[in-house]
């Protein structure tokens, strides 16, 4: 902890007390907390220094392993939500035709003879003209 902060302010907060000391250490409370929270994450209980830079070497193993680990969700993630999309696109084009061809059915129920035989001509043409171009591609 001396490494972060004063060496007498380490002292203050361990408690000890020298020749004169307390005529030098002039830090209020909030002073103390705030050298305390600076030097924090460098305070050993009971611990040697070896055992917390071994537990320091696994926990950044560990989180190097799970950084691996979210990277391949999030990626997986992305291309789900990218398939999602593309179905989702895909459905609306469905339902878009589906729509169509009930529209056209319901005209096809309730048409007369003459009405079909008007909706067979022009299917026809359309075969015909689709037919021609076939037969015209420069492929």
């Amino acid at each position: 902890m001396a490494t972060l902060i004063p060496v007498d302010v380490v002292e203050a907060l361990m408690g000890h007390e020298g020749y004169l000391t307390e005529v030098y250490r002039r830090y209020t409370h909030e002073d103390l907390a705030k050298f305390y929270k600076q030097g924090e994450t460098s305070l050993l209980i009971f611990t040697e220094a070896g055992e917390v830079s071994k537990l320091r070497a696994e926990v950044e193993d560990r989180n190097k392993q799970l950084q691996t680990l979210v990277n391949g969700l999030t990626t997986e993630n992305l291309q789900l939500k990218s398939d999602v999309t593309t179905l989702k696109q895909g459905m609306t084009k469905l339902d878009e035709r589906m729509k169509r061809y009930e529209a056209f059915t319901q005209k096809f129920m309730e048409a007369t003879p003459e009405e079909l035989e008007e909706i067979g001509q022009e299917i026809l043409k359309k075969r015909h003209y689709q037919d021609f171009e076939e037969a015209n591609d420069p492929i």
